[in-house]
């Protein structure tokens, strides 16, 4: 077989352009009527129910679009793909090599290139424990989480963070080996993939996710949103997030679309237009810094915005530009929950195929998915807190509408007890006290209920808040009252989404 870069082509080779410039696979047109044809029989996905594993979607898609584009990346400034049957073909031989050792987990390290990319389809095809880390992490936060999920191996593109994870992987498969013996066949496990929680009110847990979970995110996520073959997707996500593999990867992959690989999270305008992606799976803050930097790519038809808390302003921006969707999903569910409808309010959303959900006495979401996760790894109490009979609690607080379509409220955890025994939501009123002090501002309940706002900035800023803040309480006719300021230099701590880590505070 052809090594792996021998796969990689030309952008010119096997690819036409249409009318309006935008990148397609020869025969795309074809594609989509056939596409359109079965969603007018109204069972466009009879043929998808069956993709419950990596191995199935990438065979289906090498099958069906053999010379078309999986991957779409630029070298030395030049368009280059390599076609789903090349793609396929190189991640079969790569698993059937992994086989041969005797690792049971392997964790990968963040990064968007088509050898990477490889590299996690092949180690879960192969059957083995995949841990997504984040490239972002600290050393010392790596190594807490190689050591908690039991990765004996260690991939990454960047070769500083291996040579410094290496020796860890090796102290933990060598304690293994000493303690459960085995051959390959014996340490296979079930190609499952762990994804750490965001960790916004406490530190992150590492989700187990079955291939069959994941798989079922993708397609749920499709059925609410189109994606044709011939379309080519760039995610501003790292590919650790779930959101980003599963909207980012599995979704276009699901459907025979192209995923653009690089540094996408910041693509330069013309690196935009050379790609010219068609469909974009980001974050509001994502999204923002995209419209703001003139990074706007003309050939866009969608924009997914997830991850996150809906920046209304932005998205109505975007949607004069060309149709925004929001999605609302949590790690522990593989992502996908609800979507907002098609052409109509953003934050009314109608809940994925198979998805069910209700909201619970004191107004938390309760939902089952067939997306949901295995549990917490080795963490069987927190698994039974949060999932109970096929039902997970959400943290969220939510209401469903006369129409019945979901809206979220907020999270469960960021509602805070006033001394009055009034509840308030952390983010409307740190986002009038933000535009109030011209800063970045968190709230926090400490010790013997003292409401304490944290403002980012020096220490000579104290007379200043503190004045504005008289004036903020004042104005107050619903008994918020905040006790305390504190001035912080050093930037809040936040998850790889951009939300802040309120545990750390």
């Amino acid at each position: 077989m052809a090594s792996f870069w021998s796969c990689v082509r030309t952008g010119a080779e096997g690819l036409r352009y249409n009318k309006g410039n935008n990148f397609q696979p020869a025969g795309v047109s074809t594609m989509i009527e056939e596409y359109h044809a079965k969603i007018n029989r109204h069972d466009p996905y009879e043929d998808y129910e069956l993709l419950r594993s990596f191995s199935e979607v990438l065979k289906r898609s090498a099958e069906r679009h053999p010379e078309d584009a999986a991957l779409i990346f630029e070298q030395y400034y030049e368009r280059q793909a390599i076609t789903y049957g090349d793609f396929y073909e190189a991640i079969l031989s790569k698993a059937q090599e992994i086989r041969q050792l005797n690792i049971e987990c392997v964790g990968i390290i963040g990064s968007s290139t088509p050898s990477w990319l490889l590299n996690v389809f092949a180690w879960t095809i192969a059957g083995r424990r995949v841990v997504m880390l984040d490239e972002s992490l600290t050393n010392e936060e790596t190594k807490r989480r190689m050591e908690e999920t039991g990765v004996e191996f260690v991939y990454s593109d960047n070769r500083q963070k291996l040579s410094a994870l290496k020796p860890v992987a090796e102290q933990i498969r060598a304690v293994r080996r000493l303690t459960r013996p085995g051959t390959p066949i014996e340490v296979e496990c079930g190609g499952e993939m762990l994804f750490y929680s965001s960790g916004t009110t406490e530190a992150g847990h590492a989700v187990v996710l079955s291939q069959e979970a994941l798989c079922a995110s993708a397609l749920n996520g499709g059925q609410l949103m189109e994606c044709f073959p011939g379309d080519a997707v760039v995610c501003t996500l790292p590919y650790t997030h779930v959101y980003g593999f599963v909207a980012g990867i599995l979704w276009p992959m699901t459907f025979g679309a192209s995923v653009i690989v690089g540094n996408t999270a910041r693509f330069t305008r013309q690196e935009r237009d050379r790609l010219e992606a068609t469909i974009m799976v980001t974050t509001s803050p994502g999204l923002r810094y995209v419209m703001s930097s003139g990074a706007f790519n003309p050939h866009l038809r969608a924009i997914l915005v997830g991850a996150g808390p809906i920046d209304r302003d932005i998205l109505k921006k975007a949607q004069k530009q060309c149709e925004v969707r929001f999605g609302y999903g949590l790690t522990e569910t593989a992502s996908g929950i609800a979507m907002n409808v098609e052409n109509g309010d953003l934050t009314a959303m109608q809940l994925c195929p198979g998805t069910s959900a209700r909201i619970d006495y004191d107004g938390e979401l309760i939902v089952s998915t067939p997306s949901m996760m295995d549990g917490y790894y080795h963490r069987p109490e927190e698994t039974a807190l949060r999932l109970q009979d096929g039902e997970l609690s959400t943290r969220d607080l939510a209401h469903f509408d006369e129409n019945g379509l979901l809206h979220i409220d907020g999270r469960k955890n960021e509602l805070l007890t006033l001394k009055s025994g009034e509840k308030i939501f952390c983010l409307p009123i740190e986002q009038e006290l933000g535009q109030l002090m011209g800063s970045q501002v968190v709230l926090s309940v400490r010790e013997n209920d003292e409401l304490v706002l944290t403002v980012l900035g020096p220490e000579s800023m104290r007379s200043e808040v503190e004045e504005k803040l008289r004036e903020f309480n004042d104005s107050r006719t619903d008994g918020l009252h905040i006790d305390r300021v504190v001035l912080r230099t050093e930037p809040f701590p936040r998850t790889i989404t951009g939300k802040i880590k309120r545990y750390l505070l």
